[in-house]
């Protein structure tokens, strides 16, 4: 049990950070998933399309 708190002591700190970043990091990703995107107007598919041909 001292070995665990002395190791939780020592690294803790560390894990805490790592789980922050990776939880900002994470949630961030996720969002595209979560999104809908409607169908996209007449309008801007034909101006993406004469975009490309220029």
């Amino acid at each position: 049990m001292k070995k665990i708190r002395e190791f939780a002591l020592k690294f803790g700190s560390m894990f805490a950070a790592f789980t922050v970043v990776c939880s900002f990091w994470f949630s961030n990703k996720t969002c595209f998933f979560i999104c809908h995107q409607p169908e996209e107007p007449k309008n801007l598919r034909n101006f993406l399309k004469e975009k490309r041909n220029t």
